[in-house]
């Protein structure tokens, strides 16, 4: 009787991968995040991502603890097949896939009709291609720094409507308002075109309240040419400033521009400064009109 032991294959590849999903969209990219395999997990090597309208363009990317990637250069309204499977040393998990369609294209541009000290009225154009799927518009305010990620969601409104009023508009405050375009999942666009900035009425220079600070020019000038010089920035309650290493004898052009909070600037204010004569340039030049009444005949002076 024969009594051999029995032959047990050994999986050397990992399971599925668990909890596929886009954790954000946009016109031009799905970002999408898993877990990963619960089954033979410590034979994992890579992880491949695919993803196209049939799911032909593929990545591979190295396990390395991540569990996420960003898929890029996509079309604006175009649902895509998104797949990844779980690569281990010599075979692979099954696929897990699931269907994401990107956002509209971003609204062409964004300008005022009227503007008020308590409210502005937006208008904009809606994109021209890429907008099959658009919904709806989504209105934002940012910080003067135009950082993308301190965007505070104010307003959603129809995809029909192309205008906003904005109210409640404060004197030196200005505001960054982002439009983008949204579809039925709430993905929005890409920024593209959608920024303005926004100040009352009544421009921010009526008010010195508005001035944050000042930006002093100056250059020495040589024959009508500036040959040195140099910039600073100074304080609104500063009334005052001294060229440093000013030099006598030579003239000088200063420039002075008002900046506003919101990032607003004046004009440019321009003082000719003429030569600052030196003591022996003003003795000499005191002698010589002394001479020449003397030689007209006033003898007044000292010379004769």
């Amino acid at each position: 009787m024969y009594t051999g032991h029995r032959l047990v294959a050994v999986q050397d590849f990992p399971g599925q991968v668990t909890l596929l999903r886009a954790i954000k969209v946009t016109t031009s990219s799905i970002q999408i995040t898993w877990d990963s395999p619960l089954e033979n997990e410590t034979c994992l090597k890579k992880y491949q991502i695919c993803w196209d309208s049939n799911g032909t363009n593929c990545e591979t990317i190295p396990d390395n603890n991540s569990t996420g990637f960003t898929i890029d250069n996509l079309v604006a309204c175009t649902t895509y097949n998104i797949s990844v499977a779980a690569l281990g040393i010599s075979g692979s998990s099954e696929n897990v896939t699931f269907i994401n369609t990107t956002a509209p294209n971003p609204v062409r541009s964004i300008s005022q009709s009227k503007k008020t000290t308590q409210y502005v009225i937006l208008n904009w154009k809606p994109p021209d291609r890429g907008n099959e799927c658009l919904e709806s518009f989504a209105i934002y305010v940012c910080d003067h720094t135009k950082n993308i990620v301190n965007e505070k969601l104010i307003a959603i409104i129809p995809g029909s409507i192309t205008t906003f009023n904005y109210t409640g508009l404060e004197a030196c405050a200005g505001v960054l308002v982002n439009i983008k375009t949204m579809d039925q999942h709430k993905s929005t666009s890409d920024l593209g075109s959608g920024q303005f900035y926004l100040q009352a009425g009544g421009e921010a220079h009526e008010s010195l309240d508005c001035v944050q600070q000042f930006e002093i020019c100056w250059s020495q000038m040589e024959r009508g040419s500036a040959i040195e010089g140099g910039c600073d920035v100074v304080s609104s309650s500063t009334t005052w400033f001294s060229i440093p290493g000013m030099v006598h004898d030579k003239g000088y052009r200063v420039e002075m521009m008002i900046i506003y909070f919101g990032g607003q600037t004046s004009e440019k204010y321009v003082l000719n400064v003429p030569k600052t004569p030196t003591l022996a340039n003003m003795l000499y030049s005191a002698t010589l009109a002394e001479k020449q009444g003397a030689r007209a005949g006033n003898h007044s002076g000292p010379l004769s």
